[in-house]
């Protein structure tokens, strides 16, 4: 009746275990983030929706912060349907490119373009190592519109 047990195969599971829960957390964070950020700007984007429609001479660059508003509202639709890293990519690319209507709308005095500064930390938030490639697409696309403002 004297029969071996080892723990080893519960230790592994355990670790195994430990390391899923881990990825998960990981994965479930950067979606937070993405989400946090998208209805942040969804907010942003109304308010110079309103600010620039009051303004006569802004009514174009009105419509298109409402749009900028749509689809910062659907991008977290988008990630939570499995489509992460498009909405990640979509949602560094319109911050660019509402950065760099903002700055031709205000011109280039009003130093608007700084904040694509900060858009490169969000780059390195955003996308993990696995996703490397499309962190470095996004923090080159965003270097170069920030050399060329």
């Amino acid at each position: 009746m004297d029969k071996q047990f080892f723990l080893t195969g519960i230790t592994n599971s355990a670790e195994e275990n430990e390391i899923e829960d881990v990825r998960q957390s990981v994965l479930r964070s950067d979606i937070f983030i993405l989400n946090s950020i998208s209805f942040f700007l969804v907010a942003v984007c109304l308010v110079f929706v309103l600010a620039f429609f009051v303004n006569d001479a802004g009514q174009y660059v009105s419509w298109f912060f409402l749009s900028e508003a749509v689809a910062f509202g659907l991008i977290p639709i988008l990630a939570n349907k499995g489509y992460k890293k498009t909405s990640k990519f979509l949602f560094i690319l319109y911050v660019d490119i509402a950065i760099g209507i903002l700055t031709s709308a205000l011109g280039r005095d009003s130093q608007v373009s700084l904040f694509l500064i900060p858009v490169i930390g969000i780059c390195i938030l955003l996308f993990n190592s696995n996703e490397l490639k499309l962190r470095s697409i996004s923090i080159l696309f965003t270097v170069l519109l920030f050399v060329f403002l």
